[in-house]
């Protein structure tokens, strides 16, 4: 038996990998669709509010770039981009953190309350929507948000 083990962690891992290509995340396993995006009210231009889609290994960047608010799914007229984009921002559903995951439809900080912006993510998984708006300013939230503040940001900063 001993002999056999290594060759079946070996096994076991060879099916994680092939799972992770087959799903479009791992970590937390197939998800529908991932919007991801940043908003400033007072702020003037095209560069104040941008909104992203990550859905069937594509990326999609919003148009209307209209400010989010609620807690419905964001309505948003969304335009194909390249595919080299998506790849460099495709392991971004895989960076949400369990605080997240756990409770959907929060709002952590004061996103945008003193002009400096906030975070906004819609995540489906199997058709339920959860909705989160993070402050930009990190240290009106829970020290765990603040890496995903910045994913989201380096994720926009790098398709642009």
């Amino acid at each position: 038996m001993k002999k056999y083990f290594p060759l079946l962690l070996l096994s076991l891992a060879g099916l994680f990998i092939q799972s992770c290509k087959q799903e479009n995340g791992c970590g937390f396993g197939t998800y529908d669709y991932l919007l991801f995006g940043y908003f400033y009210g007072e702020c003037g231009g095209e560069q104040c509010i941008e909104i992203f889609k990550l859905e069937d290994g594509h990326l999609f960047e919003d148009q209307k770039d209209d400010y989010p608010y609620g807690f419905s799914p964001y309505n948003g007229r969304f335009k194909k981009l390249e595919g080299r984009k998506y790849d460099l921002v495709s392991s971004l559903p895989s960076l949400i953190p369990d605080l997240l995951i756990q409770h959907p439809d929060t709002v952590y900080g004061q996103p945008d309350a003193g002009d400096w912006g906030g975070i906004y993510l819609e995540y489906s998984v199997q058709g339920e929507v959860k909705i989160w708006y993070l402050d930009q300013m990190k240290a009106n939230m829970p020290a765990e948000l603040g890496g995903i503040v910045d994913h989201v940001n380096q994720a926009i900063e790098a398709v642009h």
